[in-house]
C-alpha cells in the first residue's frame, strides 16, 4: 500500500537518529516529516510519466523509490538520467542539490555517490517490468536513444551507456 511504502522508505533510508537520507541533496531531514513541499517526498527513479503509472505493482516497488527533497524532485521531473557534462545548463541542478549534480532540458545528473545505485535500480525495473503480461504495468525499456513522445517510447529511460558506466564506476 502507499502507507507501507512510506514506512519502508523510513526503515531503509533513515539512520538511528531518525534522519532520512535524501538522494539528490546528499543531506537529510527528520524521517517523520514527509509528503509536503517543505519536507521530503518519494522519488520514482523511473517516472510515472514514463510508464510507471499509479495503480500497478511498479508504482509502489521500493526498488526504485527513494526519499528526495521535494524541490529537487520537482526540478528533476521526468528527465532522463545521464551525464550531461559540458551540456549541463544548471550546476548544481538546483540550489538545494548536491554540488556535483547537473541538468539540462533532457537529462539529470545525480550526485556521484548514488549514480551506481540509481543505475542498478533502473536495470531492475527494466528487467522486472520487461513485458506487459502483468496487469497495470507497461513494458519498461532502457536505451541510449530515449524519445520524448506520447507513444510507446514514453516507457523508455536513458541513457543506458551512462547507466552502465555509473554501475561500473561504483
Amino acid at each position: 500500500s502507499r502507507e507501507d511504502v512510506w514506512d519502508a522508505l523510513i526503515d531503509l533510508d533513515s539512520n538511528q537518529q531518525g534522519i532520512i537520507n535524501l538522494i539528490y541533496s546528499s543531506s537529510g531531514m527528520p524521517a517523520s516529516d514527509y509528503g509536503t513541499p517543505d519536507t521530503w517526498n518519494r522519488e520514482h527513479l523511473w517516472p510515472q510519466s514514463r510508464g510507471v503509472e499509479s495503480s500497478g505493482p511498479d508504482f509502489t516497488d521500493v526498488h526504485h523509490l527513494r526519499p528526495a527533497d521535494a524541490t529537487i524532485n520537482s526540478s528533476r521531473g521526468n528527465l532522463f538520467f545521464g551525464d550531461c557534462n559540458e551540456a549541463c545548463t544548471s550546476r548544481p541542478a538546483t540550489d538545494e542539490a548536491a554540488p556535483d549534480t547537473g541538468r539540462n532540458s533532457d537529462m539529470f545528473l545525480p550526485p556521484a555517490q548514488v549514480r551506481g545505485d540509481i543505475a542498478r535500480a533502473l536495470f531492475y525495473m527494466a528487467l522486472r517490468y520487461s513485458s506487459r503480461d502483468e496487469e497495470n504495468t507497461q513494458r519498461l525499456e532502457l536505451t541510449d536513444c530515449p524519445q520524448n513522445s506520447n507513444g510507446d517510447n514514453n516507457y523508455q529511460m536513458g541513457y543506458l551507456s551512462d547507466l552502465l558506466q555509473w554501475h561500473q564506476d561504483d
